[in-house]
């Protein structure tokens, strides 16, 4: 599975959860080089998920830009040897999550607030 180079825009007039890319149970994907735009009215943006059940995936170098919303999940990468590297996401309120169950590598990801 692969999202690469690609310009992703992605809005919510009301509000409520909402996911930019979810993944999960699907192992080695690669999310690259992509340009990330949310607007969210209300509640919780997960911009890039890797969820649970996914192994050896990889994010690296995307730039995201949130508009809005309560908390902003750049990047939750769940379960084992998935990595996320070279990222910058920008967002009023944002929070890295690599929370998983082991070998979760995050490198020179940049968040701004």
């Amino acid at each position: 599975f692969d999202i690469s180079h690609s310009t992703l825009e992605l809005n919510s007039i009301f509000g409520d959860a909402m996911d930019g890319i979810s993944l999960a149970n699907v192992d080695g994907f690669n999310i690259a080089d992509n340009k990330m735009f949310f607007t969210n009215g209300n509640r919780n943006v997960a911009a890039v998920t890797a969820a649970s059940g996914t192994k050896g995936g990889n994010i690296h170098h995307n730039y995201g830009v949130l508009t809005g919303g309560v908390n902003a999940i750049y990047m939750l990468a769940g379960s084992l040897n998935n990595t996320a590297d070279n990222n910058s996401f920008y967002a009023a309120s944002a929070a890295v999550a690599n929370g998983g169950t082991a070998n979760i590598v995050g490198v020179n990801n940049r968040i701004v607030t």
